[in-house]
């Protein structure tokens, strides 16, 4: 598995994580069981995984705003803070090729409420056969032309070049659909979700359209508006009962999202209804970041106190919750690891407090790593595909240690190996013997003489 974070400073990592074998080596001379017990247990502490630099200039000007893969994942895109998209080769650092797409003007305190208006940073990136789609907070949406060295079908109809805005700001959050990436997502303060999609017109010039704009659930008890913040979304696969329309694509079907007021909700796009059909306070604090399984059912929401907590997505019941962090976590990815045929259900975390953390997602949630990367992070891929050179390149098998009489049989076959060497020595020797007559004396080396102590002279007493 092979894991890319951008940070607050600009510095891009790659951290690649070694495939665990399936069983221990084990010395055939050693018999002590304890020592090697020992011996596994200090391996087992031992790094199992590698970081290595993609971007090593630091600059904060430069920050990471949003990362994405290549379809093949052999090149990363970044989005920075100073409205510059990069396209990186994962395995030499350089860079393929970059554009700016804005310059951030500082913005002044809004008069008529306490809150700051940002400067334009991204909001989201995607890129699909070679077009590169980003959003900003300001809603000023782009789909780049298609760049031919990231087209992996370069049969398929490329998507429309687009250029233009969504007319919203105070965005935090698009989403592409990753299915059919003409359609998007986008949704912010007070600004609820919206699906949108990139067509061409009669004369082949690309316009925005609107598909589906959510609506806000109904006054609270006190008949007060409840308030809107958006704060991540994302996209779930239809249901078991759902069919498509013949001939209609592949289209978003059902939404999740979170908010800054701690609801969690699930809308049903293609049923037409615009209201949540499910709306649930998650946890006691702020709701900041969302992530869901492949098939749907779960999610994990993420607060800005560093709580995590797993959910059903049908219900809304709370399943369990991860522990250890120490601060907002600001990206969560769910990932599916095949690892000797055998698949792990994790999650990735990063956070303000530096850490990237790896969870196991069913069971105790036990933590698995815990790596700590020196600067705040703000976004995360996984490859969990990715398998290391130094794990394909290794073909032995690792022996396998067997309690009582039935030992491996590469033990066997050392001990045996032992013994035919004892015997040929042992026939040397006598032969050796043999070669040696009877008359035939040896001559016998006198021992050392050992040397005696110096005596020393008596004294005599001379008579006055």
């Amino acid at each position: 598995m092979r894991i890319i974070v951008g940070d607050e400073v600009g510095l891009i990592k790659r951290i690649t994580f070694s495939v665990p074998a399936s069983g221990a080596a084990v010395d055939a001379k050693d018999k002590d069981k304890d020592k090697r017990r020992k011996k596994d247990k200090a391996n087992e502490k031992a790094p199992a995984f590698a970081t290595s630099p993609l971007v090593e200039s630091q600059n904060r000007a430069k920050a990471v705003d949003a990362l994405a893969f290549a379809k093949n994942k052999s090149k990363v895109v970044a989005a920075t803070k100073d409205g510059h998209v990069q396209v990186f080769d994962i395995d030499s650092g350089s860079i393929d090729t970059q554009f700016r797409l804005f310059e951030p003007v500082p913005q002044k305190a809004s008069v008529a409420g306490n809150r700051a208006r940002e400067e334009e940073h991204f909001v989201g990136l995607f890129e699909a056969n070679g077009t590169i789609i980003t959003c900003t907070n300001k809603g000023n949406v782009n789909y780049n032309a298609p760049l031919a060295f990231l087209a992996t079908n370069p049969s398929a109809d490329p998507l429309p070049t687009f250029k233009g805005s969504v007319d919203q700001d105070a965005l935090t959050v698009m989403k592409v659909f990753p299915e059919s990436p003409d359609y998007f997502a986008t949704a912010g303060a007070e600004r609820e979700v919206c699906l949108w999609r990139v067509v061409k017109d009669e004369s082949g010039t690309a316009k925005l359209e609107s598909v589906w704009k959510a609506k806000n659930v109904a006054n609270d008890h006190l008949d007060l508006r409840v308030p809107v913040h958006v704060t991540d979304l994302q996209f779930l696969p239809p249901p078991a009962e759902y069919k498509a329309p013949e001939g209609s694509g592949v289209k978003p079907t059902r939404i999740a999202m979170v908010s800054l007021h701690k609801h969690f909700r699930v809308y049903n796009v293609y049923e037409g209804k615009r209201r949540p059909v499910l709306s649930v306070i998650v946890g006691d604090m702020p709701a900041k970041r969302l992530a869901v399984t492949e098939d749907g059912s779960e999610a994990i929401v993420t607060d800005t106190t560093g709580s995590a907590i797993h959910i059903s997505t049908a219900t809304g019941d709370r399943l369990g919750a991860f522990k250890g962090f120490q601060g907002a976590v600001t990206s969560i990815e769910c990932v599916n690891e095949t690892v000797n045929e055998d698949v792990r259900k994790l999650i990735v975390t990063a956070g303000i407090d530096r850490m990237l953390r790896i969870f196991l997602r069913d069971g105790k949630r036990t933590l698995l790593h815990k790596i700590y990367l020196k600067h705040r992070l703000h976004a995360i891929l996984i490859d969990e595909s990715f398998v290391p050179p130094s794990a394909q390149k290794s073909k032995k098998k690792p022996r396998i240690e067997k309690d009582g009489d039935d030992e491996g049989k590469e033990e066997e076959e050392e001990e045996e190996e032992n013994d035919e060497d004892f015997f040929a020595r042992m026939q040397e020797d006598d032969e050796d013997d043999e070669e040696v007559g009877d008359n035939d004396e040896e001559e016998i080396a006198p021992p050392p003489k050992k040397k005696s102590a110096p005596v020393k002279p008596k004294k005599r007493k001379i008579s006055s």
